[in-house]
């Protein structure tokens, strides 16, 4: 065996291994560490610790020998550790710190903006900042770890249909042995070292090459498709995007799987870099529509802000239509020039350190989201923008830790104190929240009688129509308090109309005792309705699960506030459908 093949095999087995102990550790953090390390915030740091050590040192050995990696991984894995258990101190316990994921999206961006920044660094003096040396390094472990797992899986695979081919004859070796514990785990680290360390063997034949060459087959396309977008979006009218909050993440995901088209496109230099005017066209084109794009997604959020408060999730969301929007003004400065491709690689290198920058702030008291959003939501009640049965009062208690807890304190104050006009409302919220265990438990108590103010607004406001119609205030009163509550809110909604809350109600089935019909209330979001439906029957009104649709079959929920004025301005009318049945052996069966 020559020297060369020497190496390679000790440096696979080195891998492997390394590879077996990080799946060990995995085990056990996961099913022995809580026995031995009974500190909760030391067993945090160190699981976090150890397993990004391994993470992080699997990825960086190839490029660096083993010293190198291991320092450079040991140092990063220490400071994200650190920073997480930091982050934790918001919290009493870290089981309510768990229930977030957003510490761990930011753990996440540290390990993977922040490993091949540790890797560039150590690999040459000023390795930090050397774009081509950084982009180069970035994608190989993306694509080496991409690769370790596929190969992982497939092992996998063949594991399991090997000892179903021996369990056909009674041998039962490899079920006994992947039925110890830790074994699993070992194996699967074992497999993905191994991986890693002929990815890294392979590399001038397995390269990001290729997957950077297949996203940019991607980006015309893409650029059609936000084009069409952002030419129909005015058509369509502004109301049905902004105020949406899982619409505004749809927009931020588009805005970076488009940033990732681009760079893709550049490349490390400009020697790389697609040169057909198609591509480079796309690339410039869709770096000026990223800033509607991110405006719109930005603008979204902000709405949503406006109108419902600030939770953690908003801030994360502001934060990252924040970065986006900074991504999308400086590559459409970028592209109005010669040379752009160049600046891009600039703006993408200090983006990547401000976005690093930002994921470790998320994890220290200068971006407290938890008390950010309860300064928020307190606010809103101080000022009456906020009833008292929509303060998040359970969130305050069980999912914002000491920000929470202390919110739960001010409240207590002023309704104590009695100067807020809800103070008696807020102070039986909170007695009815002191006294239930379960989320539950705490909104089912709210199941109660409405109050004669609430029923009074909505009968002040609702419009029941056809004219004629009419509803006595038993049946109002009859109808879920949630029900009441949405009623009341969408009927103090002032539209171009008028109220926004209509109820329509007719002899729509007459082979069914009692009528049917829909309510039709004005949504908080911009533009929105929310629909019921309804049925009146000898016990008064009922709330039903029926889902009104057009006879094209589309669904009435998907319209917007332009069917609520036309109902208001007295466009309705109650027809037949025109629909004919079946008729075999005395039933009717219809379509």
């Amino acid at each position: 065996m020559s020297t060369q093949d020497t190496t390679t095999a000790v440096n696979r087995a080195a891998m492997a291994l390394v590879g077996a102990i990080a799946g060990t550790a995995g085990w056990f953090f996961a099913d022995m560490a809580e026995e031995v390390i009974t500190q909760p915030r030391l067993f945090l740091f160190s699981v976090t610790a150890v397993m990004g050590f391994f993470a992080v040192l699997l990825g960086l050995k190839g490029p660096l020998g083993w010293a190198r990696a291991a320092l450079g991984a040991a140092g990063l894995a220490a400071l994200a550790a650190g920073l997480l258990v930091w982050a934790s101190l918001r919290f009493d316990g870290l089981e309510t710190f768990f229930d977030s994921p957003l510490p761990f999206i930011a753990l996440f961006l540290l390990g993977f903006i922040g490993t091949p920044f540790v890797s560039a660094g150590l690999q040459a003096p000023g390795g930090t900042l050397d774009y081509p040396r950084l982009f180069d390094t970035a994608w190989s472990i993306l694509v080496r770890y991409l690769a370790g797992w596929l190969f992982v899986a497939v092992v996998w695979g063949i594991v399991f249909l090997s000892d179903a081919l021996l369990g056909l004859v009674g041998i039962t070796l490899i079920e006994d042995l992947i039925e110890i514990d830790p074994v699993p785990f070992a194996l699967t680290g074992l497999f993905l070292g191994l991986a890693l360390a002929i990815m890294h063997e392979l590399r001038a034949y397995i390269s990001p090459f290729l997957v950077l060459r297949l996203f940019r087959i991607l980006l015309p396309a893409v650029v059609l498709v936000v084009g069409i977008f952002l030419i129909a979006l005015p058509l369509r009218g502004f109301g049905s995007l902004f105020g949406g909050f899982s619409i505004a993440a749809t927009l931020m995901a588009v805005a970076i799987a488009a940033i990732t088209l681009i760079t893709s496109a550049i490349d490390r230099s400009d020697d790389e870099a697609a040169q057909a005017m198609i591509m480079t066209g796309a690339a410039r084109i869709m770096a000026v529509m990223l800033v509607p794009l991110c405006v719109a997604a930005g603008w979204a959020v902000w709405l949503r802000v406006g109108q419902y408060g600030w939770t953690p999730e908003r801030v994360a969301a502001a934060l990252s239509a924040a970065v986006l929007t900074i991504y999308a003004l400086a590559y459409a400065a970028a592209v109005l020039r010669a040379g752009w491709g160049a600046r891009i690689r600039t703006i993408n290198l200090w983006m990547a350190l401000g976005v690093l920058a930002l994921s470790a702030l998320w994890l220290t008291p200068l971006i407290h989201a938890e008390s950010i959003t309860t300064r928020s939501q307190i606010s809103r009640f101080e000022d009456g923008r906020l009833p008292v049965h929509d303060l998040p009062l359970w969130e305050m208690r069980e999912d914002w830790g000491h920000a929470g807890a202390g919110g739960l304190a001010r409240l207590r104050k002023i309704a104590e104190l009695g100067t807020h006009e809800a103070a008696d409302e807020l102070q039986a919220r909170l007695a009815r929240l002191d006294a239930a265990e379960t989320r539950y438990a705490f909104e089912a108590v709210d199941e109660a009688p409405p109050s004669d103010q609430v029923v009074d607004a909505i009968l002040d406001n609702l419009r029941v129509l056809p004219e004629g119609q009419s509803v006595a205030r038993s049946e109002i009163e009859g109808l879920p308090a949630r029900v009441l509550d949405t009623m009341r809110r969408g009927c103090e909604i002032e539209g171009d109309a008028g109220p926004g809350c209509v109820l329509i109600l007719s002899d729509l089935k007459p082979f069914v005792e009692g009528e049917e019909g829909v309510l039709i209330l004005r949504g908080h979001a911009q533009d929105s309705i929310e629909v019921m439906g309804v049925a009146r029957g000898p016990e008064g009104l009922v709330i039903q699960r029926t889902l009104f649709s057009d006879i094209s079959g589309a669904s009435l929920r998907g319209q917007d506030t332009a069917l609520l004025e036309a109902l208001l301005a007295g466009d309705i009318s109650i027809e037949p459908s025109g629909i004919n049945v079946i008729s075999i052996g005395g039933i009717s069966i219809l379509p």
